[in-house]
Order: C-alpha cells, then sequence, then structure tokens
C-alpha cells in the first residue's frame, strides 16, 4: 500500500494522464456494453487496455525525476 500511494503522489504527472487515457478508453466500452445498440459492441481488449493504462500510469516514473527526487517528496508527505 505505501508503495501505491508513493506511486500516486510522487509522479502525478503520469498517474493523471493514466488516469484520464484508461478511463477515456473504460468509459467508452461502458457505454457499448449497456447502451442497448445492437450495432455497438463490447471490446473487451479495449477495456482491459484501458485498466493497463491506468496501472502503467500510477507505476511509471515521471520523465523529469529521479527516484531519489520521488522517494524524497513521498517521504515528506508521509512524515518519514
Amino acid at each position: 500500500m505505501e508503495k501505491l500511494v508513493a506511486a500516486l503522489l510522487g509522479n502525478y504527472k503520469t498517474t493523471i494522464l493514466g488516469f484520464v487515457t484508461g478511463l477515456g478508453l473504460i468509459i467508452t466500452e461502458l457505454i457499448a456494453l449497456l447502451d442497448g445498440i445492437e450495432t455497438t459492441v463490447f471490446n473487451g481488449e479495449l477495456f482491459l487496455a484501458g485498466l493497463g493504462m491506468i496501472t502503467l500510469g500510477i507505476f511509471a516514473k515521471d520523465g523529469d525525476k529521479t527516484s531519489e527526487d520521488v522517494t524524497r517528496i513521498t517521504s515528506r508527505i508521509m512524515g518519514k
């Protein structure tokens, strides 16, 4: 849990980008699943790709930060 919090707080740029991209895919596919129109088809691969984008966004490191920067930022935020 601590690593997840550190990833979310220390690398907010990639986290936000991953959530925005992933949620776009997920919401599009959920609409296709639930809209009741026979011509729209739910694509499970795109749905899973959206989940993957969110996961990647959480655990990826911002390009302008080193590992030491992230550790220092999260330690300060978490009070360690």
